[in-house]
C-alpha cells in the first residue's frame, strides 16, 4: 500500500511537482490542467488526486516545501552567526539565484499565495534575526519593532514580485544590495550615475 511516508509515494509527488515546474515555464497556472500534469509526470489521475486535491493544492504545497527547504539550507550558512536584521548577504544572493532559476514557479506561487509565503519563512526570520537585531539597536517597544518588520517584509515581497515580473533583469548581487540597504542601521548604496 502506498502511504505518505513511503519513498515511492514521495518520489511520485516530486515527479508531479517537477511536471508543474515544466508546465509553468510554458504557460500560466490557469492554463495548466490535471490531465497535462498527469501526462507530463507519467501518473494517472487517481495517483494525482491521492497526492493533491487540485492544481492549487499542488502549487501551495510545493511552494511551502521549497520555501522550507530553501530556508533550512540557508540557515545552516555560517553568515547567520553575525548579527543582521533580515538575511545575510550571501544567503540572500543564493535565495535570489534560486528564485531566478525557478522564476515561472515563483511568479505563480507569489501571485496566488503571498500570505502563505510570508507567514512561514518570515515568522522564523522575525524571531531568529530581526527582533534580536532591533533589540540590539536599542529598540524595546514590541509593537514598534513588529511594525518595522512588517514594513520591511511587505517591501521585500513587493521587490521580489516586481523583479520576477520584469524577468529578473538585475543580477542577484545588485538586488541583494538594494534590499539590504533598507535595513535599519545601514546606509543605502551610492547610486552610479
Amino acid at each position: 500500500m502506498n502511504t505518505k511516508n513511503n519513498q515511492r509515494f514521495q518520489e511520485t509527488g516530486r515527479r508531479i511537482q517537477q511536471a508543474l515546474f515544466t508546465l509553468l515555464a510554458q504557460r500560466d497556472i490557469r492554463q495548466v490542467s490535471v490531465r497535462e500534469l498527469c501526462e507530463e509526470s507519467g501518473v494517472n489521475r487517481s495517483t494525482f488526486y491521492a497526492h493533491y486535491l487540485d492544481i492549487h493544492d499542488l502549487l501551495e504545497k510545493t511552494g511551502r516545501e521549497w520555501m522550507e527547504g530553501l530556508l533550512q539550507s540557508l540557515s545552516s550558512d555560517a553568515e547567520w552567526d553575525a548579527p543582521h536584521f533580515f538575511i545575510p548577504r550571501g544567503p540572500l544572493i543564493r535565495m535570489l539565484c534560486f528564485i531566478r532559476e525557478n522564476r515561472s514557479f515563483c511568479e505563480a506561487y507569489l501571485r496566488h499565495y503571498p500570505a502563505a509565503e510570508s507567514e512561514g519563512g518570515f515568522a522564523r526570520i522575525w524571531e531568529g534575526t530581526s527582533r534580536p537585531y532591533l533589540q540590539a539597536l536599542g529598540m524595546r517597544d514590541e509593537r514598534q519593532m513588529w511594525y518595522r518588520f512588517l514594513f520591511f517584509r511587505a517591501g521585500y515581497t513587493a521587490i521580489l514580485q516586481e523583479w520576477i515580473q520584469t524577468g529578473c533583469r538585475e543580477p542577484p548581487e545588485q538586488l541583494a544590495e538594494l534590499i539590504l540597504a533598507a535595513e535599519p542601521g545601514r546606509e543605502p548604496p551610492v547610486s552610479e550615475g
